[in-house]
């Protein structure tokens, strides 16, 4: 009181002077000082109110969390709980929230719901759905899964947040993303500031309107959000830049005080100099009161200055302000918690207190106390990693604020030490896991159920057979026959409906549908229970996974009816076989007759056609080789070849075997490496991958790229090729063969390898099978690459072998011996007349007599008659009543030195075990031709000498 009484002498003593030196004033200059004054006021409310729209984006912030951590919410992105939208979201949900919106992780909406006109949910309009999947895309990209937004939408602000999400363990990739927001219409924001002398409106970001708002446009950015300035000499007007995610400008929010301040002050200064010259004597009451409340400011604000630095100095949080990356001020709880002392922090980069992160990167408390005051996440606790003065780490939680004053921005900083509540979080989990491994120790589904049909238990291996856990079961009583597969509905409802008032005994077994998909086998057993006064207590019932015995049935099964389809393909390969042995017996009666013909005097024109014949011949026997070779009636013989070479050589044959509409196209380049191979099966593998390429293009037009190339195949090169187990590093060759069409699909690729398993109704499963008993057998693998919509490759690879491979020959053909002649009687025993009058007709040019027979019996009743005269026999292998195997010992019987040609439209490793060896037995594939004919038989009488 004393300080406020002289200050009242002084000025009524001073108050002639003051008089004087007022009059001399402008009235201006002294109204200048009264809107400044008022752009103060102004200015402090933009920071309240800036500080408000913060403390709502926090907790809209954390209202998004607590519902995306949520097992509900994730359930029902997963599709498991679809009455998620009418039980967990009411008219409660919007009492704080005027959007609700649940996307997947494609941002496409699941839930779009906003606040309706009487405050229940209804559908959101497009352009909100729009404006919330743009955000939910920005949370799927951000590291920490939440994004938030404030925007200027049909003259309302709009706080928007999202956030990820996932289970309450917070295990696994994001389900979706949650997207909540609110708005504030220019009401909201006047309740907000509880003000009544201030006018709000929101604006357009570029300023257009007004030239108050133009200048605040051009003077407001990310570094100066808000402004107070005189809009015109009656009114003071506040503005604040509102920012998105990423800073760029929303809006403009003003708010204008409706007073006018220049003509209340110009009659206040009018009064009061006509009441300073009238009452000079007085003057000094007011000023004495304008000291006092001066005086009283100052007290309140020190008492205030004290008050938060006792409130600051008593918390066990560490509370400090940082400016300018520098450290201002430093409680007695940081002290505590870090180890520093104020003199040696004072001044320092907060930087010190955060420790360093792998590769350099900038520690994430560090980014938090450095943040832009733009950025939503102020005020928002995050956890961090904290250090203390002694180098220790520990667990921290901070949150941030800001606020300017005169000498610029300062940040407020709040660290918790959560230490003690990460060990309690620990503890809690090593308790929940003792307590999981003792109740899951029984395997059996246990249910017990109350007389009125209440489930009052449910044992935790429930989870383990349904998916589902016990909580789901005890908080919905019907979702176990809602599991229950729809065909075996009947069966549970007959042995489990409620109508039944009797003992229920026995066993049932019945299928559910697990939360993942798959089918199971229940064995379920239940039975009532009584006290011992007789009263009913309810139903116990034990379920059991048998899925396993189920599947042990259903692959005896399978494997049943693979036998029936093997011996099926054994029949198909046996009648492969025939018709292969007949078509070559007329193919020997073509090429001999034709081979016979060219060797006569005939126009050019006429050996031009029988040239064509021969031709077309020697095609049609390799045909019927690689025929022998799919049905399985020949030997695999591993030799080194060229792969490509001999592709080519069956590209005529490969695009006979697909449809017209379909282009075969061929990169088959020379030089590649030889590979350890069986050409025919070789052959097979192309064959089978080209047809199946094919059938799955259709009946569109497509294209079937066939192409081959050298690899150097690495560690690790197999993983994921079939089989991949004991594949050694090293070059080898790959086949590929790509087709255009739709693809395979996910649950199929899986079993494209199983035997006779077929997606085509025509279909007998056994191409790919084949080609992977094949492949293995060349110790090579196979590759499958398919995507839905863009085709499908199969890669096949085929070690490389160390030796080149030989060149091709031309096993028709052999060296030409014209001058050769023989002599003697030859006997040819075969059952197809046509083979027996051209093999005649050859030996017969050769210089022999010939005998013939049409089968073995009539076969030996010849050679008994003339053994003695007899030089060498032509034996054909396949023949009614007595094949070529029981003749031929019967021949060795009677002589066994006499040369043997055995003829077969199979290859010699087929046929090699039924001469064991005989040096005196030859073959003859057919078809067979002169020159080849010539060959074997110069061999055959040149080896019988020495035989």
């Amino acid at each position: 009181m004393d300080l406020r009484r002289k200050a009242s002498l002084v000025v009524l003593l001073l108050t002639l002077s003051l008089m004087l030196a007022l009059m001399g004033l402008s009235d201006r200059a002294l109204l200048r000082g009264f809107l400044d004054v008022e752009a103060g006021n102004v200015r402090d409310r933009m920071v309240s109110l800036s500080t408000v729209l913060h403390r709502e984006t926090a907790m809209l912030g954390a209202s998004v969390r607590d519902y995306a951590i949520w097992d509900e919410t994730s359930g029902y992105l997963e599709g498991t709980n679809s009455a998620y939208p009418k039980v967990h979201i009411s008219d409660s949900t919007f009492d704080q929230t005027d959007g609700f919106f649940l996307f997947d992780t494609n941002a496409a909406p699941r839930i779009t719901l906003a606040r309706s006109a009487q405050g229940a949910p209804a559908e959101a309009a497009p352009e909100e759905v729009a404006a919330a999947a743009l955000l939910a895309g920005e949370a799927l990209e951000s590291s920490h899964g939440v994004a938030t937004r404030r925007s200027v939408r049909n003259d309302r602000l709009v706080l928007s947040a999202a956030c990820a999400v996932r289970p309450t363990d917070g295990e696994g990739p994001p389900r979706g993303v949650l997207v909540q927001t609110r708005s504030f219409g220019v009401a909201d924001l006047d309740s907000l500031l509880l003000s009544v002398d201030l006018q709000i409106s929101m604006h357009p970001p570029d300023g257009r309107g007004s030239a108050d708002l133009a200048e605040a446009a051009a003077r407001l950015s990310n570094r100066t959000p808000t402004l107070s300035m005189p809009r015109d000499d009656n009114t003071i007007a506040g503005y604040l830049l509102l920012t998105g995610e990423t800073g760029e400008a929303e809006g403009i929010l003003r708010v204008k005080a409706t007073r006018a301040l220049v003509s209340h002050g110009r009659r206040s200064l009018q009064v009061f100099l006509v009441t300073l010259v009238a009452t000079c004597a007085i003057f000094g009451i007011p000023a004495a009161w304008l000291v006092d409340r001066l005086v009283r400011t100052g007290l309140a604000q020190r008492e205030g200055e004290e008050r938060f630095r006792a409130v600051t100095e008593s918390a066990r949080d560490a509370i400090f302000a940082v400016r300018e990356d520098r450290i201002v001020s430093w409680n007695r709880g940081a002290r505590r918690m870090f180890g520093h002392e104020g003199g040696e922090i004072l001044g320092r980069s907060p930087a010190l207190l955060f420790p360093p992160e792998p590769g350099g990167a900038v520690p994430e408390g560090l980014n938090a106390v450095r943040a832009p005051a733009t950025d939503p996440m102020l005020g928002v606790p995050r956890e961090v990693r904290a250090v203390r003065k002694n180098g220790q780490e520990f667990p921290a939680e901070v949150s941030v604020g800001t606020w300017n004053s005169a000498e610029g921005e300062f940040r407020s900083v709040i660290l918790r030490d959560i230490t003690d509540r990460r060990n309690d979080e620990a503890a809690l989990r090593a308790s929940e896991t003792k307590y999981r491994i003792i109740s899951e120790h029984t395997s059996d589904w246990e249910l017990w159920t109350a007389p009125d049909g209440r489930l009052l238990y449910s044992s935790p291996s429930c989870e383990q057979i349904t998916g589902r856990p016990a909580r789901a079961f005890l908080d919905d009583p019907d979702l176990l026959r809602r599991i229950v597969h729809p065909e075996d509905l009947a069966v549970y409802d007959g042995h489990c409906g409620r109508a039944d008032t009797g003992d229920r005994g026995g066993e049932i077994e019945f299928r559910i549908v697990h939360r993942d998909g798959n089918i199971r086998w229940l064995a379920h057993t239940c039975l009532r229970v009584y006290d011992d006064e007789g009263a009913n207590l309810g139903i116990r019932a034990s379920n059991r996974d048998v899925s396993a015995r189920r599947k042990a049935e259903e692959e005896r099964t399978r494997l049943e009816e693979q036998v029936r389809n093997t011996q099926k393909l054994e029949s198909l390969g046996v009648l492969t076989g025939g018709i292969a042995h007949d078509f070559n017996n007329l193919l020997v009666g073509i090429l001999g007759n034709v081979e016979m013909a060219l060797d006569a005097d005939l126009p050019p024109e006429v050996r031009e056609s029988l040239a064509g014949v021969r031709s077309a011949g020697t095609r049609a026997a390799d045909l019927v080789r690689q025929m022998l070779a799919y049905s399985g009636r020949t030997t695999v013989a591993l030799r080194p070849i060229d792969a490509a070479e001999t592709l080519r050589a069956s590209a005529p044959l490969m695009r006979a075997a697909i449809s017209h509409r379909i282009v075969l196209d061929l990169d088959l380049p020379r030089g590649l490496p030889p590979v350890q191979a069986d050409p025919a099966q070789l052959r097979q593998i192309a064959m089978n991958l080209i047809v199946n390429a094919a059938e799955a293009i259709g009946e569109k037009t497509g294209t079937v790229r066939v192409g081959m190339e050298a690899v150097d195949a690495g560690p690790g090169f197999f993983a994921g090729a079939c089989p991949s187990g004991d594949l050694d590093p090293g070059p080898y060759v790959a086949l590929q063969v790509s087709d255009d069409g739709p693809g395979i699909p996910d649950d199929v690729v899986p079993k494209i390898f199983d035997p006779f398993f077929t997606t085509k109704f025509t279909g007998r499963g056994l191409g790919l099978p084949v080609v992977q008993g094949i492949v293995r057998a060349h110790r090579g693998a196979i590759r499958i690459r398919t995507a839905s919509g863009h085709g499908t490759t199969v890669i096949v690879y085929l070690p490389v072998c160390a030796v080149a491979a030989p060149p091709r020959q031309d096993t028709a053909a052999p060296a030409e011996a014209a001058a050769w002649k023989g002599s003697g009687l030859a006997l040819v025993i075969d059952d197809e007349p046509l083979v027996r009058d051209v093999a005649t007709r050859m030996i017969s040019r050769l210089g022999f007599d010939v005998i013939t027979a049409s089968d073995g019996v009539e076969g030996l009743r010849a050679f008994r008659e003339r053994a003695d005269a007899i030089r060498v026999v032509v034996l054909d292998l396949t023949m009614p009543r007595m094949d070529g195997e029981a003749t031929l010992k019967e021949i060795r019987a009677l002589r066994t030195d006499v040369p043997v040609i055995l003829a077969s439209g199979f290859s010699e490793l087929d046929v090699a075990q039924v001469g064991q060896n005989d040096p005196r037995v030859f073959f003859l594939q057919k078809p067979f031709r002169l020159p080849l004919l010539t060959e074997r038989l110069r061999r055959a009488l040149d080896a019988a000498p020495a035989a």
